[in-house]
């Protein structure tokens, strides 16, 4: 539990209409009166409240909708942009965060004249960190008539209230353990040391420095021990540097670390890289100097419960990608330059990042004739022999204004399990589009539960998600959220995130990037996960210690 203040601000509104005012305060107001009790609008109140980190809900603050008589204008049905500012831990530590309200202005006649007010938007694209968990902030919907509705209905000509009830969802981040050697010349072990941090398996780019100054994830637990300085911990590790990428980018590890204060024992080494241990350049106890004794670092290696060394990654590993494409006619022009840059692309990535590489090129339900995407997902999926009831992909003509063709989430969740992978092969999927994953159009609840899901459904089958965010006419503040959207889904699955701009010069580029970071470096897996003093001080051989 924790308390904050929260008070908000109307940043923006999609249209132009009559009367506007109160842009960038708590009240916005909008309209010609049509009688003596003012323009319409939308007014937010904050609170101070106390705020459960279990995922409960609380009151972020209350929604007033000031709904009197205005003269008609078009479009009657817009957004209205929300930013609150929620401060956290007696002003320590503060956040904002952005949420979309959906108007319909209705005629004030008629059997339904109340005015409707939706939320798009449930879960805000900005997180924060609380005692070293990350949050997302998301809205439950209207505490409204005792009911808890994600649809408010105003009366007319009246001041119309509800609190907005939301949570603060936890981001559930997998810890991973990494472990790692200092050898002696002759290639026995001298010492041995552990780090652990949740996030993302790879890539990983992590700086630690003391006093929580660096970049990246936060390191969890670290141990270090040897004979010589004994047991060093997170609080005598001054910085450390790890970096795990794609193939073609550098990998690198070092660390520094002694005992505070005073520094009279620890250990300085690096940069170690996969291929190459990096030196011990300072290994000192009690202020006598080690480090000229031909001592290196062997780059870490990753945990994982249960299983035995792995074999070496075979020099051209096999490598399945499968490029999916939003069918709908505004990404033609991308099906048809990524189809003609795509066999340079192959060529050149052979060289750099080697491997047995099959490509498969899909349409959501339609196909781009004279570009490589000439079968569906529906039509390959059924070659396969893969019942059309076992395809969560919906058909094209059943979802309004063509949405089928852009089900990018579905689309991911079928590739990923009915596709023909090839035995051992890595596994990646480039999807290419431009509107939100669940039939298009602006991202909402259903989108980032498609997203989700496509997730989710791609860590359970192993399979990198690459996306591509294609040129749209959508507002700034759609394409951003689109961006966030398509960023989460490569980021949370290890893909590479893309848009319009990467491609400015063409796709061959981007393509080459694609497939080389779908071929994961090999990595040592080692049985003991478990990091602890004593865990690292077992691993040292009896015969090292003094």
């Amino acid at each position: 539990m924790t308390k904050a203040v929260t008070s908000g601000a109307w940043t923006a509104i999609s249209i132009s209409p009559p009367g506007l005012g109160g842009v960038s305060t708590q009240h916005i107001t909008w309209g010609v009166p049509a009688g003596g009790a003012g323009k319409s609008g939308y007014h937010f109140a904050g609170r101070t409240v106390e705020v459960p980190l279990d995922g409960t809900t609380f009151v972020l603050g209350t929604f007033t909708h000031k709904n009197f008589p205005i003269y008609a204008f078009n479009p009657n049905q817009f957004d209205v942009s929300l930013k609150v500012h929620v401060t956290f831990e007696g002003g320590v530590l503060a956040r904002d965060f952005s949420f979309t309200f959906h108007h319909n202005e209705t005629p004030n006649v008629g059997p339904a004249p109340e005015d409707l007010v939706d939320l798009p938007t449930l879960r805000s694209p900005e997180t924060v960190e609380i005692n070293g968990e990350e949050y997302a902030l998301v809205i439950e919907g209207f505490m409204q008539g005792g009911k808890l509705v994600t649809r408010f209905v105003s009366a007319e000509n009246g001041s119309n209230s509800a609190d907005i009830i939301a949570k603060l969802q936890p981001i559930v981040k997998p810890a991973h353990t990494y472990s790692f050697k200092v050898l002696n010349p002759d290639g026995s072990v001298y010492g041995s040391g552990c780090f652990t941090y949740k996030g993302e398996e790879y890539p990983v780019d992590i700086a630690h420095v003391i006093g929580g100054l660096g970049r990246g994830t936060k390191l969890t637990e670290f141990w270090y021990h040897d004979p010589m300085v004994g047991s060093l911990g997170l609080n005598e590790l001054l910085s450390m540097n790890f970096q795990r990428g794609a193939d073609g980018e550098p990998s690198r590890f070092a660390i520094n670390a002694f005992t505070i204060p005073g520094g009279a024992s620890g250990i300085t080494a690096g940069n170690a890289t996969m291929t190459k241990p990096g030196p011990v350049t300072t290994h000192r106890s009690e202020d006598k100097e080690h480090g000229n004794e031909g001592r290196t670092l062997v780059f870490p290696g990753i945990c994982r419960p249960g299983q035995v060394q792995q074999q070496p990654e075979p020099a051209v590993p096999l490598v399945d990608l499968v490029i999916v494409i939003d069918s709908s006619t505004s990404m033609k022009p991308d099906a048809t330059s990524l189809s003609n840059a795509v066999s340079a692309a192959i060529e050149t990535a052979k060289s750099k990042c080697p491997s047995d590489l099959k490509v498969t090129y899909l349409g959501i339900e339609g196909k781009f004739s004279d570009s490589l995407f000439r079968t569906t997902i529906r039509e390959h999926l059924t070659k396969l022999g893969v019942a059309e009831s076992a395809m969560r992909g919906r058909k094209r003509g059943t979802v309004a204004s063509g949405g089928a063709q852009e089900d990018g989430g579905r689309a991911i969740e079928d590739v990923v399990t009915h596709n023909d992978w090839r035995p051992n092969a890595k596994r990646a999927i480039l999807f290419l589009g431009d509107e939100g994953m669940e039939g298009g159009d602006n991202v909402d609840a259903e989108d980032i539960a498609a997203a989700n899901k496509a997730i989710e459904v791609a860590k359970a089958g192993s399979t990198r998600v690459h996306t591509y965010l294609a040129k749209s006419g959508a507002d700034e503040k759609t394409r951003k959220a689109n961006q966030a959207e398509f960023a989460r889904v490569a980021g949370e699955t290890g893909g590479k995130a893309f848009t319009h701009e990467d491609t400015l010069q063409g796709f061959q580029a981007l393509l080459e990037e694609v497939i080389c970071a779908s071929k994961q470096p090999a990595q040592p897996v080692v049985e003991d996960c478990k990091c602890c003093r004593e865990c690292m001080e077992r691993k040292v051989a009896p015969s090292t210690k003094p």
